[in-house]
């Protein structure tokens, strides 16, 4: 998403949710490394790099929501009196999907997404992580997100090559 700007990110989104009868979800990404956030211009570092993703996704969803025009004072965004002038056909919103596996993608995924998307790690991280979602939305009494687990084939000649070459299994 253009997080430059989320007002209108928010306005292409319920388009894109009418184009799509009504069957369009985000997946929100705060980014890659610092160095690669860096080379695209971006040079928060990764802590405000998920709290601008928090105020981006609060953006989203009260503009998706709100009937009325409604300021956003924020650390990372600031405006008066918006009201989109499109709505999305889901109601009452488009579902929102995140992910992350830091303290900081736990805690916005769990007090503003609807999905929180895993990577398969194993089993016993696995549970750390959905185990800290938990707690995180039940800290925001919030209900858990759904909690998709990715599991992406490896395929290689032996099992220890893929870790060699710095795949994550």
């Amino acid at each position: 998403p253009n997080t430059a700007y989320p007002t209108l990110t928010a306005k292409t989104f319920a388009t894109l949710d009418h184009i799509s009868g009504g069957r369009f979800e985000v997946h929100v990404i705060t980014g890659g490394s610092t160095a690669d956030q860096a080379a695209e211009g971006d040079h928060l570092d990764k802590d405000a790099r998920y709290a601008r993703t928090r105020e981006f996704i609060q953006i989203l969803k009260q503009a998706w929501t709100s009937d009325e025009p409604f300021d956003f004072d924020g650390d990372h965004y600031r405006f008066e009196n918006f009201l989109a002038d499109i709505k999305p056909l889901q109601t009452p919103r488009p579902r929102i999907s995140f992910g992350g596996s830091s303290p900081a993608a736990y805690e916005v995924g769990a007090r503003e997404a609807g999905v929180f998307a895993l990577w398969g790690e194993p089993l016993a991280g696995t549970a750390e992580q959905i185990s800290t979602i938990r707690a995180a939305a039940a800290a925001a009494d919030r209900p858990l997100p759904i909690i998709p687990v990715a599991f992406p084939p490896i395929i290689s000649a032996t099992v220890p090559l893929p870790w060699e070459q710095g795949a994550r299994p």
